[in-house]
């Protein structure tokens, strides 16, 4: 007895060949289809439940009228959220992995200011240097 397709998914991105491919295995009662460009989407797009992307045209978005679910995968989806064209009644979740990249952003900033790094690369283009002592992270809490 073969699965039953349930579900039809979109997944539009650069990489979505990739994503179909390992879903699809796991998955088996979506239908996916995959899309780098929104003529790649345009046969499926009314039908979809579910999206899965990083950003999406509006035009596609627009179209996607059986739409229940997006997963988006970007680290910020403000521009989403504000999205006219996706429904209030639209499921919209994140799965990211970029935790531990924020993890490592903040405390690169973390250490950019507390070390008054853009005084430095100032004086460096200017061909300056002021001794000044850092400030330490050591005894701080954050």
């Amino acid at each position: 007895m073969g699965s039953r397709i349930l579900h039809k998914l979109l997944i539009y991105h650069s990489d979505s060949k990739i994503y179909e491919e390992i879903l699809s295995k796991r998955l088996t009662m979506l239908k996916i289809h995959s899309a780098v460009h929104p003529e790649e989407a345009l046969d499926v797009i009314e039908d979809v439940e579910i999206i899965l992307s990083w950003q999406i045209p509006d035009e596609l978005l627009r179209r996607a009228k059986h739409l229940r679910w997006f997963s988006s995968i970007a680290a910020g989806n403000e521009d989403l959220v504000k999205n006219p064209y996706l429904s209030e009644s639209v499921i919209l979740t994140k799965a990211t992995v970029y935790g531990e990249m924020i993890a490592e952003y903040v405390f690169a900033y973390i250490l950019y200011f507390s070390r008054n790094l853009s005084k430095y690369f100032e004086d460096q283009k200017h061909r300056t240097w002021e001794r000044i002592r850092p400030s330490r992270l050591c005894g701080k809490m954050l």
